[in-house]
């Protein structure tokens, strides 16, 4: 079990990027994000990419973290539906 950090939440609130009445998928469904930066080649426990250092995470041509056309700095698996 894990806690949802709520860090962005604010951010996330305002919604998709040039349509603020559409609800950002992150808001909608945070484990989203653990999900993304989650490494899979950990097998005793969940534990992030790049635990020792960062994550980049740039959202792409249409501007939402956690699609499909997501920029990052390590091997994400983890692809959205």
């Amino acid at each position: 079990m894990f806690t949802i950090n709520r860090d962005n939440y604010t951010l996330l609130a305002l919604g998709v990027p040039g349509k603020p009445e559409q609800t950002h998928p992150l808001f909608e469904n945070p484990k989203i994000f653990y999900e993304m930066t989650r490494d899979y080649r950990a097998t005793k426990m969940s534990r992030p990419n790049n635990a020792d250092t960062f994550i980049l995470i740039s959202a792409g041509i249409d501007g939402l973290y956690g699609t499909k056309d997501d920029i990052v700095n390590f091997d994400m698996r983890w692809k959205p539906k």
